[in-house]
């Protein structure tokens, strides 16, 4: 009987261990991969401020200056807490000058257990009205079980800012007559006489 407990003790330690692990794997939140601001990580367990430790990479979303997009963002494991979405200009910094969207309440308490129940979390912002070639936008998950040590856990996406206008498609033009300036229609198949040479 004591060796059937202590299996039994030993199976449940190895169960809690591989759950903790899954739950560490899994994380807590980050911007939606495939989305208009996908993350430069898909990783949802950074800590480090301000885009976890992550560099820039060479695929940043391009937008003009002021535009409205909508953010996506996923929570992996349910938190009470909030969301903050913050703008950097360059060089991942002052992320407090451009608060987009202050405190966005976690109002989803479901529980999670696989990747289909992470909770779906979308909302409209105006970006900044002004041009940057290496801009920001970060994801803040701000989770409470300790009101007085809240934990910080950030998701970044690669943005550029420019006003330049997208080239028009090449459209193909009609040639003109020199003579009277209307267009020219092209030979029908079988109309062109050809002279003989005597």
């Amino acid at each position: 009987m004591r060796k059937i407990t202590l299996h039994y003790k030993y199976k449940t330690l190895i169960l809690s261990f591989a759950l903790f692990a899954s739950g560490a794997a899994y994380s807590h939140a980050r911007l939606k991969p495939g989305s208009a601001t996908p993350p430069r990580n898909d990783s949802t367990g950074l800590k480090t401020p301000e885009c976890g430790g992550v560099a820039r990479t060479l695929t940043p979303k391009v937008y003009k200056p002021g535009q409205e997009i909508t953010v996506e963002w996923e929570e992996t494991i349910n938190h009470p807490g909030y969301f903050i979405l913050q703008f950097s200009e360059a060089g991942d910094t002052n992320f407090e000058a451009h608060t987009l969207v202050a405190k966005y309440a976690d109002t989803k308490n479901d529980p999670i257990s696989l990747p289909t129940e992470y909770h779906q979390y979308s909302t409209k912002i105006k970006l900044p009205n002004l041009t940057c070639a290496a801009c920001t936008l970060q994801l803040i998950q701000v989770m409470e079980e300790d009101p007085l040590k809240p934990s910080r856990y950030y998701s970044c996406s690669d943005i550029v800012l420019s006003d330049s206008k997208v080239p028009d498609p090449l459209v193909p033009t009609t040639p003109t007559s020199p003579t009277t300036g209307k267009p020219t229609k092209p030979a029908k198949p079988g109309t062109v006489k050809v002279e003989k040479t005597k």
